[in-house]
């Protein structure tokens, strides 16, 4: 991998074509992560913190902005627990 890296991000992702979708619902790119790259500021036991990360995304459907960064569960033990639960 051989792709730009913008020194003021504080992650980069290179990745690798897989395809484009585009259907009803909207259009996007799939691809597979082949190398990351991370400023020492967001790593922590030698692992990316995304909560050191202070990032942003955009929702399309309320044009607004909102902040990442907080964890809310625990993937798969989660909808192991609320599944068991039943």
């Amino acid at each position: 991998m051989d792709a730009p890296i913008i020194n003021e991000f504080p992650i980069c992702l290179e990745c690798t074509f897989i395809e484009y979708q585009n259907d009803e619902y909207g259009a996007g790119v799939i691809g597979q992560i082949k190398n990351v790259s991370a400023d020492e500021n967001i790593i922590k036991d030698n692992k990316v913190d995304i909560s050191l990360l202070n990032a942003i995304c955009f929702d399309p459907y309320t044009h607004g902005y909102y902040a990442i960064g907080k964890r809310v569960g625990d993937a798969f033990a989660d909808g192991f627990t609320i599944k068991n639960a039943k």
